[in-house]
């Protein structure tokens, strides 16, 4: 018998409301079950915990088929393994949850928030639904087979890596920063989801709604895209095979090759040159943005205050080139050269930037112009700078928030100064970065 009352969950049964008391003796009997191995998982299927506290309990493997938790709160829980299958979670509070291996077929997470929650292998593909009464009594023996339905709910910064999905309704769900390597979403109903910034490496979204979706600075290498449904899709800054797509087909952003304006790049630049020198009497300010300028040249000139916005600059080479205050947002520097650059006050805000090379490049604080302003620190959020060689440069001040450092390299950098908060590192760059100067309790190891 488990830790609970034992319920037969092959059929919708009444939901019962549990009482505080009832509830208590159950979880400490899942207490028990966790530290000493014995008897087997609490069973909490078909009953109404609505609205209830079960924040940092660890509930793995519990049966929770049919139960109502719409508004509890679970925040920190481990529900490694839950059975929540055609469970309610609407409202609920679910951030930091670990949900890995849950079972949550055909459950409603609508309105839910799961802001840094785990949902690593999770079943969320189509399954029953169980409807209630006002009294409790099922509303019928045949339920409903229902997809896994996500609307509206937040899963920022949330891990659903090898989640299955399929079918699944997650319209208007905001998704940001999230992790879902590997993860099925073939044929889900994603309209008007926020994607931005994600990592969806390797994941299928073959037969999928993305009409109103924002992918913008997302990764979508190795993704399955045949058959996706593409309307006003955007993909500012999105990181994708070339194969994948072209512009236009319901496609919004995606950086454009014109030859016309590669031939005349070298007059631009002269012209942006001339625009610094005369204080913006002469010339114009360069604006290159949503274009592909992969392969490019800059090296050794000057670019300051130029907007580069959603640009393709993989394997660009900017050596020695100054590029204060330019904006690089959105843009895709992967193996771009950046040495010996002066990059002061610029910002990268969410760029794809592995493989770079920085060396000796200069992102330290503009001072400021009178007492009453602040410095202007280089911007780096949200970048994506793993594998790339920093050695020996001055990071002093730099904003680098949740930033992925994953084997980058610090060698003989300054990081005194810099914001570093959630932003994650593997351990050999975190020994750098300690030495660098930088604030390691704010970093997170990299899993």
């Amino acid at each position: 018998m488990g830790a609970g009352l034992l319920r037969n969950a092959s059929t919708p049964q009444k939901l019962t409301r549990i009482d505080q008391s009832t509830l208590n003796t159950v979880l400490a009997a899942q207490a028990d079950y966790i530290a000493k191995g014995r008897g087997m998982p609490a069973d909490l299927s078909f009953h109404d915990l609505s609205g209830m506290d079960l924040c940092g309990r660890d509930l793995t493997s519990v049966n929770f088929i049919g139960a109502n938790l719409t508004d509890a709160t679970l925040n920190g829980t481990k529900l490694c393994g839950a059975r929540l299958k055609g469970a309610t979670l609407r409202l609920a509070r679910l951030e930091a949850a670990d949900l890995s291996n849950a079972d949550l077929r055909g459950a409603s997470l609508q309105g839910s928030v799961l802001t840094d929650a785990r949902l690593r292998f999770a079943d969320m593909r189509e399954g029953i639904y169980y409807r209630f009464q006002e009294n409790g009594e099922p509303v019928s023996q045949n339920s409903d087979v229902v997809p896994t339905e996500m609307i509206a709910a937040t899963l920022c910064h949330a891990d659903l890596s090898g989640a299955k999905i399929s079918k699944g309704r997650a319209m208007q769900a905001n998704l940001q920063d999230s992790v879902l390597h590997d993860t099925l979403l073939d044929g889900a109903d994603l309209r008007g989801a926020n994607f931005e910034g994600a990592d969806l490496e390797g994941t299928d979204l073959a037969h999928a709604d993305l009409t109103d979706v924002s992918l913008r600075g997302a990764v979508l290498r190795h993704t399955q895209l045949g058959g996706a449904t593409l309307k006003n899709t955007d993909f500012a800054g999105c990181v994708i095979d070339n194969s994948q797509l072209e512009a236009g087909a319901g496609t919004k952003n995606l950086p454009i090759r014109s030859e016309k304006t590669l031939a005349e790049l070298p007059a631009l630049i002269a012209r942006h040159e001339e625009w610094l020198k005369s204080n913006g009497a002469l010339g114009h300010r360069l604006e290159l943005s949503n274009l592909d300028l992969s392969g490019c040249h800059f090296e050794h000139v000057d670019l300051s205050g130029a907007r580069l916005i959603n640009c393709k600059l993989t394997a660009a080479d900017f050596t020695g080139a100054k590029l204060r205050l330019v904006d690089f947002s959105l843009s895709n520097l992967e193996r771009a050269n950046l040495q010996k650059t002066d990059l002061r006050a610029a910002i990268l805000k969410r760029v794809f930037c592995r493989n770079a090379n920085l060396k000796n490049a200069n992102f330290a604080q503009v001072g400021a112009q009178s007492s009453s302003d602040r410095n202007i620190a280089a911007n780096l959020q949200y970048g994506r700078f793993q594998e790339s060689d920093f050695s020996n440069c001055n990071l002093t001040g730099a904003n680098m928030t949740r930033c992925n450092l994953t084997g980058t390299i610090f060698t003989g950098a300054n990081l005194a100064g810099a914001q570093l908060l959630n932003a994650i590192a593997c351990e050999d760059a975190y020994t750098q970065i300690e030495a660098a100067g930088g604030v390691v309790s704010e970093i997170r190891l990299a899993d």
